[in-house]
């Protein structure tokens, strides 16, 4: 009988990978009668890694780097489908982020708040079934479109019926996003330059490819970071799960400045812990680091939760090489300083004019209610509005508001809630026994200070609102340091499997979500009769010829591929792309998690 394990583990380097593929397939289908399908799997990350560092399963290798590799393509696979299935202007704000680009890109100058979208953008609202908070009449929801359209069908966006916009007086038809921080516009201009000559559902197409493309970042940022605090297997396990978050694929998968946000939250951590106790005496690394970090705040108002986290990590390090005050005091002014030249400004000019730090209209109406923060403080429902944050920072079918069953929402928030209690266990373990590194503190730092932001912003909804809660979404700007703690967090809890069934939890409830309720409903086939209730899709119609007609209608509009094929294809890819992190997750819960 060929042992396997031991042939893949005497592979000689120098062979090419693809006859060390051949090699493993021969061998083991040779012995395939006394070899598990736990052992097949676990061949493949051999022949992908190579000589890469590596974690044993029993006599096995396997490379984790690469396999991360494997994963960011996995996650990239995954967020192209959403891209063209999900309708435009379905994703939250997505008219107005696309328009405030369009106006950045044509017009080079930055518009006021009050100024309307673009026509076409108008226009498109008539003739594209919308989400429920946009279609106020004359635009028309899901329900109404499909009364009135069969699948695939789709007037045109040039007949003249469409031309006047007459009728776009409210406020969501004007340029409310340009209260964001401006960098991510201002990068996305020039490439929308490029692509101005296509139409308008491909120009959407490829500004959402390009967020799919910044947001997968956020995969090999986690293992970075995650690597650096706990090891590569904790590194692995905070990348999947960035991967297998359903709303953070849903994030990515649309046009705005969330995605950027994470991906330069996750440069500029990264970009801090590579410095090292250097930073506290290099005036260069100081003015670097400083740099980097007002470029990362320009983003989005949330991602400012770096700045006091940096100075948190500063004193932390100061601590340990016992420094004196005057000295950490001013390395941080300093960076500080530098922070302000590249970033800071923004924030000044919204404080100058506003007189609130993010300029966001929710805080601007605020203060102009007059009432007292800390007594609103006592009037918010908590206990609903960290439900609703938490469930919709879990899964929320965009703009349409769609959600899952609330005993799934109460599942995954118990499997949150027992990973972030193991965490907060194990940090405490470490800081008494004197191991808590400064690179924990930075990570504990931003994602708590990213909490207080969402705290806050829960307290604005109640004062001017009266809504408890506030998106689950505005989380994502610390997304790698979210997974770096949950992956110690569930590194720590002794049932080894636990792991597993966390990230195929997220896997499952995005498998049930977006086929049995997001896409059945964007196709118009989960309506009741007679009714405004949306019923779930059964899942036997999908073999009942279901699927021709799905597709034909998550296929419409024009597509940036006529053929309905190629639309099935990359379906088809995106269940694989599920499966495949599902595996991860299974392979990263048989590797001895002390054996590094």
């Amino acid at each position: 009988m060929v042992d396997h394990r031991k042939m893949v583990k005497s592979m000689k380097p120098k062979c090419c990978l693809t006859a060390q593929a051949v090699l493993v397939a021969t061998r083991l289908a040779t012995s395939f009668g006394s070899t598990s399908f736990w052992d097949l799997f676990c061949a493949v990350p051999v022949v992908i890694g190579r000589q890469s560092p590596s974690c044993k399963i029993g006599q096995v290798k396997i490379a984790v780097p690469r396999l991360i590799v494997v994963l960011w393509a996995v996650f990239a696979l995954r967020g192209v489908f959403l891209v063209i299935a999900i309708p435009i202007w379905e994703g939250f704000d997505e008219p107005a982020h696309f328009g405030l680009i369009h106006e950045v890109s044509q017009s080079k100058r930055w518009p006021l708040k009050t100024d309307p979208l673009p026509k076409e953008v108008l226009r498109s609202l008539r003739y594209l079934p919308l989400p429920n908070p946009l279609a106020t009449p004359p635009l028309r929801n899901h329900r109404d479109y499909w009364r009135d359209h069969r699948p695939g069908e789709c007037p045109s966006s040039e007949r003249e019926e469409f031309g006047d916009v007459s009728w776009a007086i409210a406020p969501e038809h004007r340029q409310y996003e340009a209260q964001q921080a401006p960098a991510y516009y201002l990068a996305m201009a020039p490439l929308y330059g490029m692509v101005t000559s296509l139409d308008l559902v491909t120009r959407v197409h490829v500004l959402r490819c390009v967020n799919v493309a910044i947001g997968s970042l956020c995969i090999p940022l986690a293992f970075l970071l995650a690597n650096r605090i706990g090891g590569r297997l904790t590194g692995a396990l905070a990348a999947i799960l960035v991967a297998a978050l359903p709303q953070f694929a849903l994030t990515s998968a649309r046009i705005c400045n969330d995605g950027a946000a994470a991906a330069a939250v996750g440069v500029a951590v990264i970009t801090v812990l590579r410095t090292g106790p250097r930073l506290l005496t290099s005036v260069q690394l100081q003015i670097a680091v400083g740099l980097v970090t007002g470029l990362c705040i320009l983003t989005k108002g949330s991602s400012v939760a770096i700045i006091p986290a940096l100075c948190v990590y500063m004193i932390h390090l100061g601590l340990m090489a016992k420094l004196r005050l005057r000295s950490v005091g001013l390395a941080i002014a300093i960076t500080m300083g530098a922070a302000f030249l590249s970033g800071g400004w923004w924030y000044l000019h919204n404080i100058i004019q506003t007189g609130s730090l993010s300029g966001e209209q929710l805080e601007i109406a605020a203060q102009r209610v007059g009432v007292n923060k800390w007594d609103a403080l006592f009037t918010v429902d908590w206990p609903r509005a960290i439900d609703f944050t938490l469930n919709s920072h879990l899964w929320l079918g965009n703009w349409s508001f769609l959600v899952l069953r609330s005993w799934m929402y109460t599942a995954l928030q118990v499997l949150f809630f027992v990973a972030a209690a193991s965490c907060a266990r194990k940090v405490w373990w470490m800081s008494r026994q004197g191991e808590a590194s400064p690179a924990l503190s930075l990570t504990i730092a931003v994602e708590s200070l990213t909490i207080v932001a969402l705290v806050y912003h829960c307290l604005v909804n109640q004062i001017v609102q009266l809504i408890a809660g506030t998106f689950g979404h505005y989380l994502n700007a610390a997304i790698t340091c979210e997974a770096t703690l949950l992956a110690i967090g569930l590194m720590a809890i002794p049932v080894r499997q636990f792991s597993a069934i966390f990230v195929s939890s997220l896997v499952l409830v995005e498998l049930f979500a977006s086929h049995i309720y997001l896409f059945p409903y964007y196709s118009g086939m989960a309506f009741e009769q007679g009714t405004e209730k949306i019923h779930a899709f059964p899942v036997a119609r999908y073999f009942d010829g279901a699927v021709q007609r799905i597709a034909a209608s998550l296929a419409m509009p024009k597509m940036m591929c006529d053929e309905l094929w190629l639309f099935k294809l990359a379906w088809v890819g995106y269940l694989v792309s599920l499966i495949a992190t599902l595996l991860f997750a299974i392979w990263h819960s048989k590797c001895p998690f002390h054996e590094e």
